[in-house]
C-alpha cells in the first residue's frame, strides 16, 4: 500500500505539482512552501477530511480556480475531486467510501496535536475514534448505526413515548456495547506497550497510561433521562486522561514533553496496526524538529530508521538520515 506517486491539481497554493515517492521520504522548505500542503492531501485521501481542524471544502481549493484534484497511485489509481462536494474514484470508477478507505492506510503526526491536552472531551472523542477507525475500518460503520440509534433514542425520550423508547433502548445498550469493547481492546493493547515504545525511543522510563472516563448505565436514572429529554450515558460522552505515574500531569506537561508523549502514541498505534494486519500504514510526520531539543529529535530519527515501513517527514531545514529521498520545495 506504498504511496507511489502523488498530482495534485488546484490544491491550496499547487496548480499543478506531481512527484514520485519512495519508502523513506523527507521534504523540506521554508513556512508556506507547501510541505504541509502535501500530507494534507494525502490525509484527504485516506481520511476523506483534511487534518487541519474545521477545513472547509473551499479552503482547499486554489483562489484562482473552482474546483481541487488529488490523485494518489499506490497500486491503485486513488482520485478526490473537490468543490461544494467531495466525489472519490478507485481507478476511474465511482466508489463506495468505506471501500475506498480500505485501499489506504496512513497514520499522522502534526505538532498541533500537543493542544488535545488543553481540548474538551468532544475533541478528544474525535482524536481517539480517528485511531480505532485506522486500527478496525468496521468501528466507522459501528459508530455511524450508533450515533442515528442515540438520535431517535433522544427524539422518543423529548416526546415522553415510553413504548418506543423500549424499542430503542434495547438496540442502544447493543451498539454501545460493541463500541465499548472496540474502544477497551484498543486501549488496553495500547496501555499494554506504550512504556516499552516510549524507552526505545527515548531511553528513559514513563510509567504512562491512558484512561477512557466512562458514563455507565448504573448512574442514570430513566426519569432524569425523561425530563432532561436526552441521553445522559453511552459512548458519545466518552472522555479520556493521560496519567503519568497515576498523576493527571495534562495542561502541566512542556510542549515538548507533549510531543513525544503524543508521537509515541502513534508509533504504538503502528505496532498494534502491524500485529493486526500484518502489515504497517503509511507514517506521516508533520514538522518534525518543531518543540524539540536535538537530542530528541535525534532519538526519533533513529527510531524510524530502523522501521521497515513507508515514512513521509516535513521540516523546514534538511536533517541527513540514512536511506531517506529528499524533496525541497
Amino acid at each position: 500500500m506504498n504511496i507511489n506517486s502523488i498530482e495534485l491539481k488546484n490544491f491550496r497554493k499547487f496548480e499543478k505539482y506531481s512527484e514520485i515517492f519512495y519508502t523513506k521520504n523527507f521534504i523540506y522548505g521554508l513556512n508556506g512552501s507547501g510541505k504541509s500542503s502535501i500530507l494534507e492531501s494525502i490525509s484527504l485521501i485516506s481520511n476523506l477530511k483534511s487534518f487541519k481542524n474545521k477545513t472547509k471544502n473551499k479552503d482547499i481549493i486554489n483562489i484562482n480556480h473552482d474546483i481541487s484534484e488529488i490523485l494518489v497511485k499506490n497500486g491503485n489509481e486513488l482520485k478526490l475531486k473537490v468543490d461544494n462536494n467531495k466525489k472519490i474514484y478507485l481507478n476511474n470508477n465511482n466508489c463506495d467510501a468505506l471501500v475506498f478507505l480500505s485501499k489506504i492506510k496512513c497514520i499522522f503526526f502534526i505538532t498541533d496535536e500537543i493542544h488535545l491536552f488543553n481540548k474538551g472531551p468532544s475533541e478528544k472523542r474525535k482524536y481517539f475514534d480517528q485511531l480505532i477507525f485506522n486500527f478496525d475500518t468496521g468501528y466507522l460503520k459501528k459508530l455511524h448505526s450508533y450515533n442515528k440509534i442515540l438520535k431517535n433514542r433522544n427524539i422518543a425520550l423529548r416526546n415522553n413515548d415510553i413504548k418506543i423508547l423500549e424499542l430503542w433502548n434495547q438496540l442502544f445498550k447493543e451498539y454501545n456495547d460493541l463500541i465499548n469493547e472496540t474502544k477497551d481492546k484498543y486501549i488496553n493493547n495500547i496501555n499494554d506497550i506504550y512504556n516499552d515504545i516510549y524507552e526505545k525511543i527515548f531511553k528513559e522510563n514513563l510509567n504512562l497510561k491512558i484512561i477512557r472516563i466512562k458514563k455507565n448505565t448504573n448512574d442514570i436514572l430513566l426519569d432524569k433521562e425523561l425530563k432532561e429529554g436526552k441521553s445522559l450515558y453511552g459512548n458519545h460522552l466518552d472522555d479520556y486522561k493521560i496519567v503519568i505515574n497515576n498523576k493527571d500531569y495534562g495542561l502541566l506537561l512542556s510542549n515538548g514533553e507533549k510531543k513525544k508523549i503524543l508521537i509515541t502514541l502513534k508509533f504504538t498505534h503502528n505496532s498494534i496496526f502491524f500485529k493486526n494486519h500484518s502489515f504497517f500504514p503509511t507514517m506521516l510526520i508533520d514538522d518534525l524538529s518543531s518543540e524539540l531539543d536535538f537530542e530528541t529529535i535525534n532519538n526519533i530519527i533513529y527510531y524510524i530508521s530502523n522501521i521497515d515501513q513507508q515514512i513521509f517527514i516535513t521540516n523546514i531545514d534538511k536533517i541527513e538520515i540514512d536511506n531517506f529521498n529528499y524533496y525541497k520545495l
